[in-house]
């Protein structure tokens, strides 16, 4: 089976670790999401876990380079 779809990822330079996103759930139910997180840069490079896009942290780490104008 082939699956197209279109993701936005946004980069975010916060002062605390963790940031509660809230009323989500029904959204992600209905999109079959059965669970998320945010994540560190090490979190990234130390998971097991496949994480989609492929390249995800030389993405973000090109980014952090360029600085808030970067695109990718």
């Amino acid at each position: 089976m082939v699956v197209r779809q279109h993701e936005s990822f946004f980069l975010a330079r916060v002062d605390a670790p963790c940031r509660e996103v809230i009323d989500v759930d029904g959204m992600h139910q209905s999109d079959g999401i059965a669970a998320w997180r945010w994540w560190t840069m090490p979190e990234i490079d130390a998971t097991s876990e496949v994480i989609w896009p492929a390249g995800l942290a030389t993405l973000i780490r090109h980014l952090l380079q360029d600085g808030d104008n970067g695109r990718i």
